[in-house]
């Protein structure tokens, strides 16, 4: 709790705000005395920062964990069942739409994220994945959808609390503008109507 309350508020809302600088700060949980960019906090301090990429293919969820300094993990896939397992896949049972939520923890701190992802056709055999590309990863600037079949696709552009801040409808490639965005972690979920997959995005 006092490693919370000393320096949670200091660090962690600063790194919310995805600026660029430097600070310097003594983590009482390590006694490690620090001088980093934002960026590089990530892999050497312990705050805890949570984030996962999902794809999904008629009823089956493949999680793929993107989260920093974790220790546990608990996932809820929003249907009465759970797992602790990093990476975790699971089996929905029945079409619907299904909040996921993934909360990490370490010795200092927790952190949550969610997602949500829309299950159709669950008994029907046939159905075939999303066919499309996203590049480039870490993007600059503009960001390419590539949807070489045409496909009717919902985008959904998140930022790191998982708030979505831009979505389009298509279908056909798109180019989306990512200039104004500021440097951090955004995720991308693309979504038709039998599947949906959802990646994490690099802006730099």
């Amino acid at each position: 709790e006092n490693c919370r309350n000393v320096y949670e508020k200091k660090v962690y809302e600063l790194i919310r705000l995805e600026e660029d600088y430097n600070f310097m700060f003594n983590d009482t949980c390590s006694g490690i005395d620090y001088d980093l960019r934002w960026q590089d906090w990530f892999s050497n301090g312990n705050i805890a920062i949570s984030g996962f990429n999902i794809d999904n293919y008629i009823n089956l969820l493949e999680i793929s964990d993107v989260s920093i300094n974790a220790d546990t993990y608990i996932y809820d896939f929003g249907d009465g069942n759970t797992s602790i397992e990093p990476n975790p896949t699971h089996t929905y049972a029945a079409d619907g739409e299904y909040f996921i939520q993934q909360t990490i923890s370490n010795e200092c701190f927790t952190s949550v994220f969610t997602d949500t992802v829309f299950f159709t056709n669950t008994s029907i055999e046939g159905n075939e994945k999303l066919n499309t590309k996203i590049y480039p990863n870490p993007v600059t600037n503009k960001l390419v959808i590539d949807n070489p079949n045409n496909e009717e696709i919902l985008i959904k552009i998140k930022n790191i609390n998982g708030k979505i801040i831009n979505q389009v409808n298509t279908n056909i490639t798109e180019t989306l503008n990512f200039s104004d965005y500021k440097k951090g972690t955004y995720f991308i979920s693309i979504k038709n109507d039998g599947s949906e997959i959802t990646k994490k995005i690099i802006k730099i």
